[in-house]
């Protein structure tokens, strides 16, 4: 890879890392109350939501992924899997939200054998002069050059 550019946000991980973190110290709360005195109603709300945190912060860190721009192919690398180099016409599906300054990217990337693989992105949006990820991928899917 000669030239790369990257998309995705640098801090993605650690922001990850963090939510787990605050998930399971408050799930370590709970079980120490609930152990060291009897369980009781307003609890469930808690758990409710420490479950919820939780269960998205390992929902994220699967499917969450650097992305790359490398010699005319899309490099992605998820935390725990081998990266992935993908030509643009391999792009099957972009989604996106953007929250205050950033932009989550959901990317369903087709695989040689014909089976989709799902890929999320977060990536900083600039206030002036450049445009969102989401749109950089769709333009490059269709073969619009920038």
């Amino acid at each position: 890879m000669n030239q790369e550019e990257q998309l995705s946000s640098y801090s993605t991980f650690f922001k990850i890392y963090l939510s787990l973190s605050v998930a399971l110290a408050g799930l370590a709360t709970i079980i120490v109350i609930s152990l060291t005195s009897k369980f009781y109603n307003p609890m469930i709300p808690g758990l409710i939501i420490v479950g919820l945190l939780l269960t998205s912060s390992i929902y994220k860190l699967i499917f969450t992924c650097d992305a790359y721009l490398a010699d005319n192919e899309l490099a992605l690398k998820k935390k725990f899997r081998p990266m992935k180099l993908y030509a643009f016409n391999q792009i099957h599906s972009v989604k996106s939200t953007v929250s205050r300054n950033m932009e989550n990217v959901t990317l369903k990337m087709e695989n040689a054998d014909g089976s989709i693989e799902k890929y999320m992105m977060q990536c900083f949006v600039a206030p002036i002069g450049i445009d969102k990820v989401s749109d950089l991928l769709l333009d490059l899917r269709n073969g619009v050059s920038r």
